[in-house]
């Protein structure tokens, strides 16, 4: 009802609806735990008087829509049973990155701070390198950014999208937007994580995707250095056992990641609505989400197949090293 009323431009229904919300709103009652807790939960709505309904509706306007759900109707997205990914959300998943500093001299204009640079993220190093990897695809091609931080952490710092246009991978256009974002870092250097799929040549041009894009970064003034993991594309049991390894965090020896819980919100539902199958005793990805014609496809498993090319690259040498102490479990007790 709240997300309708934000539609709503006739003053006397936009006052019906908001008054059948305020009478509703009251009717839920606030939970209190047996030990005595109150817990409330509430969204930029409740706090109107303070934020403004012209607030809301730019950030409608210009925020893409999940980033409007999960920042300002503060809604959470579940992770589904039997996960592929067994992400830790309150240890590997962090929202504390933006350089208030840099924020608040902009004097809060939301068309500005909705516009911003590396220069507001707080775990973005401007003086180091950057790490690149992409998931090529007819439907959508995604781009994740990777940075070592301070915190000990390989921290998934930002993704981009675009959904390319009938029979035409807009390379560019998705380099572009990395480019603009980032276009004020110091250090001007881009470890890029090929995906294979990435060099296969296609008729229309005679260089291949990723080709494309190495030539862009460059043209942009960035060095690149390409990346490739040996081998043909790993197995997803593998990929499956690094992962499990990575996020149980129990194990000095495999390193530990970090996600930034408001850039990367198409990452973290990919990984969490990525479930796992078992097929001939071996654990394998289900990516049904990616035929789907009902799924946005950046929320399908796009994403978290990007992450794994990163991933498996840096760090499967750290998987075949402990692979025979190793002990898989069985998916949902069976």
């Amino acid at each position: 009802m709240q997300l309708d009323l934000l539609e709503i431009t006739n003053p006397d229904e936009f006052s019906s609806q908001w008054n059948e919300i305020s009478r509703i709103r009251r009717m839920m009652l606030p939970f209190v735990s047996k030990d005595n807790r109150l817990f409330m939960f509430g969204n930029a709505l409740d706090n109107l008087t303070n934020v403004g309904l012209n607030y809301i509706k730019e950030a409608r306007a210009n925020m893409t829509y999940l980033s409007f759900l999960v920042e300002i109707m503060n809604m959470i997205m579940d992770k589904v049973e039997d996960c592929y990914y067994q992400l830790q959300e309150e240890i590997q998943i962090y929202h504390n990155s933006y350089d208030y500093s840099y924020v608040d001299s902009l004097e809060y204009e939301f068309k500005i701070v909705a516009n911003k640079t590396s220069l507001c993220d707080l775990d973005c190093n401007k003086n180091m390198p950057l790490s690149m990897v992409f998931d090529w695809g007819g439907r959508i091609s995604c781009m994740l950014i990777l940075q070592e931080g301070m915190n000990g952490r390989d921290n998934f710092i930002n993704e981009f999208f675009v959904k390319p246009q009938i029979g035409m991978v807009m390379i560019d256009e998705i380099i572009d937007k990395f480019c603009d974002y980032y276009r004020l870092n110091n250090d001007r250097t881009i470890y890029f994580y090929r995906d294979r799929y990435g060099d296969h040549r296609h008729a229309n041009n005679s260089k291949s995707y990723n080709e494309q894009a190495i030539s862009r970064l460059m043209l942009n003034n960035w060095t690149v250095i390409p990346l490739l993991h040996p081998g043909q594309e790993p197995p997803q049991h593998e990929k499956y056992l690094l992962w499990s390894n990575i996020l149980k965090e129990n194990n000095p020896k495999f390193p530990k990641i970090g996600i930034n819980g408001n850039k990367c919100k198409n990452l973290i539902l990919s990984m969490s609505n990525t479930r796992v199958v078992e097929k001939d005793g071996k654990f394998q990805k289900d990516k049904n989400s990616e035929r789907s014609t009902t799924i946005p496809q950046e929320e399908a498993t796009h994403f978290g197949d990007a992450a794994d090319k990163i991933i498996w690259t840096k760090y499967h040498d750290t998987l075949q090293s402990f692979s025979s102490t190793f002990i898989p479990f069985n998916i949902g007790g069976k």
